[in-house]
């Protein structure tokens, strides 16, 4: 009885998150209620051109400041993936590549896709000069279970990794956090300058004397484990992109009319490597299990959606010799 009262508290927990995540990442209404005579780039054109989450933030990151010039930076720097130097990359299989592209209705031009010679089933998005590549496992599209729609779904989640500037909005998180960090910095050294002349000054309520050196050495390692996390993150997603990117690929199923093949598909993936389905406190990416109760908490509940407003333009209009920096391209 414990365990029962136990699992249903633990399961409306997961309730609150998913309904949170819905109404944060979920693709516009439109792309929801297109209809049956639609193809499947009108699903993608409506996701892309109507999706505030990722229109709030190529506005944000448009502003050129700080911690947007430090995001473009880290981005600038990153290793490029040239298919044409990899020489895993199955030349012979472009041309399905191709087509795999052209049947999922997916814009060209911003994007490459490729096969990777890896055994293991599954795929992975990186960075380009053109953009982006998503890049297939052998190991895929070669295992029986994987029918042409399950590849597809796969194909969506990294689509979505790339076109949604994951790489670069994980870069813009951590350059926010430090710029953050730096602000109370000094706000606690300002407050540490104007109470130095009253004795016996502390800090909180632990009686302890405030030692500026310590506060200094903190804020250091702060600033150390930023930069190891950048470094983490790098073609690593955190948590809610990979959810946003499951949410996305399971409504381009559900376009198509086969809502169950990326739950399948994530299922399939994750049959060999048993850490995956469970949730690990050191690691940033959700449990197999969890983005399988989140997915179909979202096909069961089609009365939640996308509740994000797209912010107001208050950026001022550039002069007619200033230029708005492409956020992946330039």
């Amino acid at each position: 009885f414990t365990l029962l009262l136990f699992l249903t508290s633990y399961g409306k927990d997961n309730e609150k998150d998913f309904i949170k995540l819905i109404r944060k990442h979920d693709v516009p209404q439109i792309a929801r209620n297109l209809p049956t005579s639609a193809e499947p780039k009108d699903f993608w054109n409506s996701v892309l051109d109507g999706n505030p989450i990722l229109t709030n933030f190529v506005r944000d990151i448009n502003k050129g400041k700080g911690a947007e010039k430090k995001a473009m930076r880290k981005v600038n720097q990153m290793k490029l993936f040239d298919y044409k130097l990899e020489v895993d990359i199955l030349q012979e299989l472009r041309g399905f590549c191709d087509t795999l592209a052209m049947d999922m209705g997916l814009p060209s031009g911003i994007f490459e896709m490729n096969i990777v010679f890896d055994p293991t089933p599954n795929a992975f998005a990186v960075v380009t000069e053109k953009g982006f590549a998503i890049c297939l496992n052998s190991g895929l599209i070669e295992k029986l279970e994987f029918d042409y729609s399950r590849i597809m779904s796969v194909a969506a989640h990294e689509f979505v990794h790339g076109a949604f500037f994951h790489h670069l909005r994980t870069e813009y998180e951590v350059a926010k956090k430090e710029r953050k960090d730096k602000v109370l910095g000094g706000i606690a050294a300002g407050l540490t300058a104007i109470s130095a002349g009253v004795d016996g000054y502390t800090a909180g309520v632990t009686g302890q004397k405030y030692d500026p050196a310590v506060y200094g050495e903190r804020i250091e390692q702060i600033a150390k484990d930023m930069k190891e996390s950048s470094i983490k993150f790098r073609y690593k997603y955190n948590r809610e992109e990979e959810l946003e990117a499951d949410l996305i690929a399971l409504r381009f199923m559900q376009f198509l009319g086969e809502e169950r093949k990326y739950q399948e598909s994530l299922q399939i993936i994750s049959s060999s490597r048993d850490y995956f389905w469970y949730d690990d406190a050191t690691s940033d990416h959700p449990s197999t299990a969890y983005r399988l109760e989140f997915l179909d908490f979202a096909l069961k509940n089609p009365q939640y959606g996308n509740e994000v407003k797209i912010k107001e333009d208050r950026i001022k209009k550039p002069r007619s010799n200033d230029k708005l920096a492409d956020p992946l391209y330039e």
